[in-house]
């Protein structure tokens, strides 16, 4: 496998969780600002919640999207050395790392 795929291959898990928190943590900070200085306690109108999951789901997918041809440009680079053992250790535990993590925060 060339290695301007393996990389985007063996850093998914960990580019998907990432993804995933900051997708979160933007809808977070969306309802917080509208709670505050905004809406407050009385009622949302439905467009608030449309525009709050929309901005995080963008935000989510470009730190995805950024991260995937980070990776990809980062084995494309590497392409003439050869792949290591070590990277693929790496991509493993952080594969490993990050989920378990969140796990671990659940408990």
């Amino acid at each position: 496998m060339k290695a301007r795929l393996a990389y985007p291959a063996t850093f998914l898990v960990p580019i998907a969780a990432a993804s995933a928190l900051v997708g979160i943590s933007a809808a977070a900070f969306g309802v917080g600002v509208l709670w505050l200085f905004i809406y407050g306690d009385d009622g949302w109108p439905k467009a608030a919640e449309y525009i709050v999951l929309s901005l995080a789901s963008l935000g989510a997918l470009a730190v995805f999207a950024g991260l995937l041809t980070a990776s990809y440009r980062y084995g494309k680079q590497r392409e003439p050395a050869r792949i290591t053992n070590q990277h693929a250790l790496i991509g493993v535990i952080a594969s490993l790392l990050i989920p378990t993590l969140i796990f671990i925060k659940q408990l």
